[in-house]
């Protein structure tokens, strides 16, 4: 227990400043589309429709969401670990994302399921 991180207050206002670029993407380009389009099955016609979704870019999507999968784990390890919030980097990219585990998934070999056929009854 002596090597505890107890969380502060700079630890938490060190926080929120991350978080700050990230709750501007939010509210410019995705609040609309979660409050209208995703959560609350609003009628939108399909022209404002469009305009909500030409506001988003697929680049920010992806690191607003990885940023909060690093705040979640920086959380959970203050938690459960007792350790300093810190935000590990982590890739955002999903090209790049797909390519590892396409590069993972070549070294497994699957069996050949070709020979297995399903009767229908």
């Amino acid at each position: 227990m002596k090597r505890v991180h107890v969380l502060t207050s700079a630890d938490v206002n060190r926080l929120h400043e991350l978080s700050k670029r990230h709750r501007r993407t939010y509210e410019t380009q995705y609040a609309d589309v979660r409050n209208l389009h995703a959560a609350h099955n609003v009628l939108v016609d399909a022209n404002a429709r469009w305009a909500m979704f030409q506001k988003t870019r697929i680049r920010d999507f992806e690191k607003l969401i990885v940023f909060l999968n690093q705040l979640h784990d920086a959380l959970r390890d203050v938690y459960l670990n007792g350790r300093p919030p810190t935000l590990r980097p982590m890739p955002y990219s999903v090209r790049r994302l797909v390519e590892r585990s396409s590069r993972t998934s070549a070294k497994i070999r699957l069996p050949n399921t070709s020979s297995l056929r399903r009767e229908c009854a």
